[in-house]
């Protein structure tokens, strides 16, 4: 486990089981307007997904669950000692390029952006997590639902 696999059991309720973001079941919601600090449900950038096959990814819906960490008029920088949200370093966002072996493809240090309306940047709650630091920043059509822990 590094990574988030999330089975679908209904329209109501999605599962975690890896460490990106705490075990257990989470209920789905309406995403309604995307704002920081909540969890959702997200999809992958299609050229993004032979990583997490490599890795041992096996769930069909291609989701994952992460925070929203920066959104339109915030700025995301990469420096090597980690992810920075407005020249503030978000705590254990350090890079990792090479995982069990596999490329991670990490954006490169020096990597700065000013999020446009309608862009997001998400990043799980374990270092190790495979989130915007990897894939980058997000449309909103990724974006499937808001979640919220139930046990």
């Amino acid at each position: 486990g590094f990574f988030m696999v999330t089975y679908a059991i209904s329209n109501l309720v999605v599962y975690n089981h890896t460490i990106s973001e705490p075990i257990g079941w989470y209920l789905k919601l309406p995403v309604g307007t995307p704002t920081k600090d909540n969890l959702y449900l997200i999809t992958i950038p299609s050229h993004n997904l032979n990583i997490l096959k490599k890795l041992g990814y096996h769930d069909s819906s291609n989701t994952i669950l992460k925070k929203l960490i920066a959104t339109s008029g915030d700025t995301v920088e990469i420096k090597t000692t980690g992810l920075f949200v407005n020249e503030h370093l978000v705590s254990d966002s350090k890079l990792d390029s090479i995982v069990r072996g596999v490329n991670l493809e990490p954006l490169p240090i020096g990597y700065i952006h000013q999020l446009k309306t309608g862009e997001y940047f998400f990043m799980g709650a374990s270092k190790h997590s495979y989130d915007s630091r990897y894939f980058g920043v997000l449309g909103r059509k990724y974006i499937v639902s808001m979640v919220q822990f139930i046990f």
